[in-house]
């Protein structure tokens, strides 16, 4: 015969637990890392089999994304993501705000695990770095870029986010400039990530260090009024980082700069080491055409995360 003590213990077994609480119990074992959306978000070999059988030269996709808050959607061309291709400022603008949207989606559908040193991000727009705000030529009465940001991501202002992407792309004198600004809006400092080597002419980098030099001031002024209570006696440091050899060549021989600049972003979105490998540069081209024909699909911005 079974015993009392048994009978308790196998009915305690056969009893349902609430999902919510058996999801808090595994996620309380589980880490959700950068590492593990890496792969994630990487192509799926569908995915892939998707994007090679699409004809990206003829292909442009019509979508309702906003990436200035004056502006207008555009239409975009796919012909940019084929390899060694030039990427325009649009192809990335958009896929940056895609970036975003996924990311604010993967936090809220992951809210109750633990996880791993996941930053809060907003993205601005190439046209950001060179507006009329920025450049100090007119006065606003609102500072539409950071609210516009803000407001996207549900937080009372752009302070209260860890890190915004500010990507740059222009041709100083003729030359092919792209750089990525990462704001910190913690440390108070940006972190700027070029995609020129060491043989590119000064001029390069003095043009590129008063962009955002000018982006840092622009930052300390608006901390002042939307975050007073932290320190904004000092000014914001500007940090230039440089590819290595290997990767300056990537990028100039098969027009990367773009890519890179991307893949800057989302690495460092995923709360992972900003360094990578040029041989993972086709791969985040695919990973960019995936993304806008999904959006070309769904003409919306509430895409899902990719999913495990």
């Amino acid at each position: 015969m079974e015993s009392a003590g048994a009978k308790r213990a196998n009915a305690s077994l056969l009893s349902a637990v609430p999902i919510g609480d058996l999801r808090t119990i595994i996620c309380g074992y589980y880490s959700v890392t950068g590492e593990v959306l890496l792969r994630w978000t990487a192509l799926s070999a569908a995915e892939e089999k998707l994007v090679s059988q699409n004809n990206l030269e003829s292909k442009t996709v019509s979508h309702t994304i906003r990436v200035d808050p004056r502006s207008s959607p555009v239409n975009l061309d796919l012909g940019s993501l084929r390899p060694e291709q030039h990427v325009g400022n649009d192809v990335v603008d958009v896929c940056l705000r895609l970036m975003e949207e996924q990311v604010r989606n993967y936090a809220a559908e992951y809210k109750d695990c633990r996880v791993g040193p996941q930053p809060r991000i907003g993205v601005m727009c190439c046209a950001f770095v060179i507006s009329q705000e920025i450049a100090r030529k007119i006065s606003v009465p609102e500072t539409y870029w950071l609210g516009w940001c803000a407001a996207r991501n549900s937080v009372h202002n752009v302070f209260c986010l860890d890190l915004i992407m500010c990507p740059l792309h222009c041709s100083p004198d003729g030359y092919p400039l792209y750089a990525l600004g990462v704001i910190n809006c913690r440390k108070h400092c940006i972190d700027v990530y070029q995609m020129f080597g060491r043989s590119a002419p000064e001029r390069v980098y003095n043009y590129t260090l008063h962009v955002f030099e000018r982006v840092a001031s622009f930052m300390r002024e608006q901390a002042v009024v939307y975050s007073p209570h932290t320190e904004n006696d000092e000014a914001w440091a500007v940090k230039l980082h440089l590819p290595d050899v290997l990767m300056w060549q990537a990028i100039s021989d098969k027009n990367e700069g773009g890519v890179c600049l991307f893949m800057y972003a989302y690495r460092l979105a995923l709360g992972l080491d900003p360094n990578f490998a040029p041989e993972d540069l086709p791969g985040c081209r695919l990973i960019m055409a995936r993304d806008l024909l999904r959006l070309a699909e769904l003409d919306t911005l509430l895409l899902p995360f990719p999913s495990q």
